[in-house]
């Protein structure tokens, strides 16, 4: 995943901040991989985040799943912040399949 160096930081804060980058969308895939059967808006992943990350940082690390085929994106809409429309993303069950439980 990336960070994207908008503000120029380099060496400790630089790695510092592309640190938190990884971590937000990690937590953001391990978010799908617990709901795989299920899609959300940004807005409905902030929300289950309790506000921990910034909407637009959300929105940026949903890209990038996207990119690596992590998360597809719907043609279904939720409501978001504001109540405007926003489109869903889902698990790429494809990269992702469901694990077979047994017992």
């Amino acid at each position: 995943m990336s960070y994207y160096n908008t503000t120029n930081l380099n060496g400790a804060d630089l790695k510092k901040s592309r640190g938190r980058a990884e971590s937000q969308t990690e937590k953001i895939l391990r978010f799908f991989l617990a709901n795989p059967d299920r899609a959300f808006t940004p807005a409905e992943i902030d929300r289950a985040m309790d506000g921990y990350f910034l909407l637009t940082s959300i929105r940026r690390s949903m890209s990038d799943l996207t990119k690596s085929g992590d998360l597809i994106k719907t043609e279904e809409q939720g409501i978001g912040h504001f109540r405007a429309p926003n489109y869903k993303w889902t698990l790429n069950q494809t990269k992702h399949p469901k694990q077979l439980k047994l017992f």
